[in-house]
């Protein structure tokens, strides 16, 4: 059913069995899987810099904390990206390719992807207004069907 499947790796956290759910997806349909590292992007918000000379650049302290995501995103998509090769899932990966949140739908058209899977935080009252969500961007923008898996759900473990 699917073929291609576009992962979106972000610097939302990664649930223990992310990988795993992708293992059995891919195994399931036959799909190869493309990872891409998500960027993410400076919401006017976070980004104004009460600057007179440029009022609306976005401050030193948002893009350090974007890079520093970015970062972290890149040794996480590498740990993802060995554990399906190890487990013979076939697997696209450009370690130089950063997408940008608000072009994923775009992104995924392009590469002919069929089904698309995100990560997200779950943002509540003004945080989510002013932080807006890449997801729901995704879905208004595309109707590839789209799997996301909530980031903040914490695995408990279980006796046997």
């Amino acid at each position: 059913m699917f073929h291609k499947v576009l992962v979106c790796v972000s610097s939302a956290e990664i649930p223990a069995d992310f990988t795993h759910q992708i293992i059995e997806i891919a195994r399931q349909n036959n799909s190869a899987v493309n990872l891409v590292k998500i960027k993410t992007a400076i919401s006017p918000v976070m980004a104004i810099n009460p600057s007179e000379q440029f009022p609306l650049m976005p401050s030193a302290a948002a893009i350090n904390a974007i890079d520093k995501d970015t970062e972290k995103v890149g040794v996480e998509i590498g740990r993802i990206h060995r554990e399906l090769t190890t487990q013979g899932v076939p697997v696209e990966y450009d370690p130089a390719a950063l997408i940008d949140e608000n072009h994923i739908a775009k992104y995924a058209r392009q590469t002919g992807a069929d089904l698309i899977i995100m990560t997200a935080r779950v943002y509540k009252g003004w945080k989510r207004l002013m932080m807006g969500s890449a997801v729901e961007d995704v879905l208004r923008e595309t109707n590839i069907p789209l799997l996301v898996i909530n980031a903040e759900i914490k695995q408990t473990a279980h006796a046997v």
